[in-house]
């Protein structure tokens, strides 16, 4: 059947009552891009979600980048505050230069796992400590910046960012050959 027009009635729409409550409820799909809920997304998570669609990340905001869903990021660095780990790149003022330094560590960990490890390792090694100087130098910080300069240092680090995903694409094609 090609083209056409089904017409659904009320009545068809067949609705489930949960077994304890014989309440009825329809379950709404929730978008890959709607970030509304405000119990759900705070400015951290909403941050990292919207790079998430500007990237096009499969799945949207509910996705991965880096093998981390916005939520996961925040809940490590909250974790990091929490137990009071001095990781000068992890802020829950900086969501994008978090979400960075997270992901030199999954960077690093698919290091150990290519055919060429140690150069690999190496080179993620380099690239950690650049995104840490970065951080350290509060490059994506904000407000004691000027507006033009904030706005510069966001692009910033959204290449940099751009520059780790490319790298996470090319780690994960060079697991070592077992055949």
């Amino acid at each position: 059947m090609e083209g056409g027009t089904i017409a659904v009635e009320d009545d068809d729409l067949k609705l489930k009552a949960a077994p304890k409550t014989g309440e009825t409820k329809l379950k709404k799909r929730r978008s890959e891009n709607d970030m509304s809920d405000d119990t759900r997304w705070t400015p951290f998570t909403r941050a990292i979600g919207e790079f998430f669609l500007e990237m096009g990340v499969q799945g949207g905001i509910e996705g991965k980048m880096f093998d981390m869903t916005p939520h996961a990021v925040q809940e490590l660095v909250q974790h990091a505050g929490e137990h009071g780990h001095q990781w000068g790149s992890l802020s829950d003022k900086k969501p994008m230069m978090s979400l960075a330094a997270i992901a030199t560590w999954v960077l690093s960990t698919l290091a150990h796992h290519t055919a060429d490890a140690e150069e690999w390792i190496a080179e993620m090694n380099a690239i950690e400590g650049l995104v840490g100087l970065a951080a350290r130098h509060n490059v994506g910080g904000g407000s004691q910046h000027s507006p033009a300069i904030a706005s510069a240092l966001r692009v910033f680090v959204r290449g940099i960012l751009r520059v780790l995903l490319e790298c996470h694409e090319t780690l994960r094609q060079c697991e070592p050959d077992t055949g």
